[in-house]
């Protein structure tokens, strides 16, 4: 049996009718047979609660809590600033980039890597003021009997990191550099 064109292109009509018809009716009782079977299940929508209050406090601790807590995050947020200015650190990654810079490779180490040698190249250099700084100021605040004032800790740890930079001046011999700035603005060491 020879099937013609036209009869090729009637019969792919009528399955592609009939099939679009199968569809048309099986899909709202397909739809109407789920939802009878399974109910909708609605996830809890979760809102969160924040809430912002003042009132009174029931000790003076408790305020001095507060306080110590926005000083510590405080510090936290200037910890890269002290960092950089307080320490070695800085004069320890240019040392490294331009010894870099000296050995011809200019992407290796990476600078990453520079950082992270001078981070440890700082920690080991500021070590002993770290251990001053723990021992006259943070270990008498935080002892449990006859603690000294938070106004005497930071005193007492500016001590020894005060005696760190001004020996890093004179040793450099920038003493004339600093003290030109110094009497510009009519402050003396």
């Amino acid at each position: 049996m020879r099937i013609t064109r036209e009869t090729a292109l009637t019969i792919a009509c009528c399955i592609l009718v009939g099939l679009s018809g199968c569809f048309i009716l099986a899909a709202p009782m397909g739809h109407l047979a789920f939802a009878a079977t399974v109910p909708p299940v609605v996830p809890p929508v979760l809102i969160p609660h924040v809430s912002l209050n003042v009132g009174t406090s029931n000790s003076p601790q408790d305020v001095s809590q507060s306080l110590q807590i926005l000083l510590l995050l405080t510090i936290l947020s200037l910890a890269p600033a002290i960092l950089i200015m307080m320490t070695s650190f800085t004069r320890i990654v240019i040392v490294l980039s331009l010894l870099r810079q000296a050995l011809g490779t200019a992407s290796l180490p990476p600078n990453q890597v520079l950082v992270a040698l001078s981070l440890f190249m700082t920690f080991l250099v500021m070590g002993p003021t770290f251990t001053r700084i723990n021992s006259e100021a943070l270990q008498p605040y935080m002892r449990p009997v006859d603690p000294i004032s938070q106004e005497q800790a930071v005193k007492n740890a500016c001590v020894p990191l005060r005696d760190f930079m001004i020996g890093q001046i004179e040793n450099t011999g920038n003493k004339e550099d600093v003290l030109l700035f110094t009497d510009h603005a009519g402050k003396k060491i």
